[in-house]
């Protein structure tokens, strides 16, 4: 961690550390194969990562001042949390996801331990950001999936063109500004009820349809 590095610098060092770490574990490494998520390129791309508890012991000690600095840094991006000065995401998968200037806009962590009591966690505060951007750019159809894990599955699988909500409450603002589309319909649910059953249809402004298909999440 860069000391005076601006928050989102801060939050880029993290998801870089976070991968690295990834990369060097066989327990996360393991955890990405079974769940047919480890295409190397994917793990590259997204900038996998995992969070092991570690990030502290490379920060200066916290009776210096600049590890107080940094400390109170990573607190307030909800990195460590406030109370207990520890990693928000120890022990999860993390999967961040991008803004479309390149900044990291939210952290997704996935707990490996399948018996832990929150197997899901995000950054404090609103979502923010769409993961995979480039999928809205390069394609006129999108697969929406409830998870972040579910559009990692499917991307390995070859359906490049996919996005993930974060989760049935989660799809935002910024993923309807990704689409370009105001929406008219949702099968089974409306927006912002608690879950999407089944498809849903776009309609553009200059009257024609965009059709989405959802991807039910795990």
């Amino acid at each position: 961690m860069t000391v005076g590095a601006s928050d989102a610098e801060a939050l880029l060092q993290v998801v870089e550390y976070y991968h690295g770490v990834l990369l060097e574990s066989p327990e996360a490494m393991g955890y990405l194969k079974r769940r047919g998520i480890g295409d190397p390129e994917a793990v590259e791309r997204f900038r996998l990562g995992y969070a092991n508890r570690t990030l502290g012991l490379r920060l200066p000690r916290k009776n210096t001042a600049l590890g107080r600095e940094l400390r109170e840094q990573l607190k307030r991006l909800g990195v460590f949390r406030e109370r207990t000065g520890r990693e928000h995401l120890n022990g999860c998968l993390v999967i961040p996801v991008f803004d479309g200037q390149g900044r990291v806009a939210e952290l997704y962590g996935r707990r490996l331990d399948h018996h832990a009591k929150v197997g899901h966690l995000y950054l404090p505060g609103p979502h923010r950001g769409v993961w995979n951007l480039d999928a809205f750019r390069a394609s006129k159809e999108i697969i929406l999936c409830e998870s972040l894990i579910d559009a990692l599955t499917f991307w390995c699988a070859g359906y490049r063109h996919v996005t993930a909500s974060f989760g049935t409450n989660g799809f935002t603002r910024e993923h309807l500004e990704a689409v370009g589309v105001t929406p008219v319909e949702w099968t089974g649910y409306h927006l912002g009820d608690r879950a999407v059953d089944g498809g849903f249809s776009f309609r553009t402004g200059w009257g024609t349809g965009r059709r989405g298909r959802s991807g039910g999440g795990r």
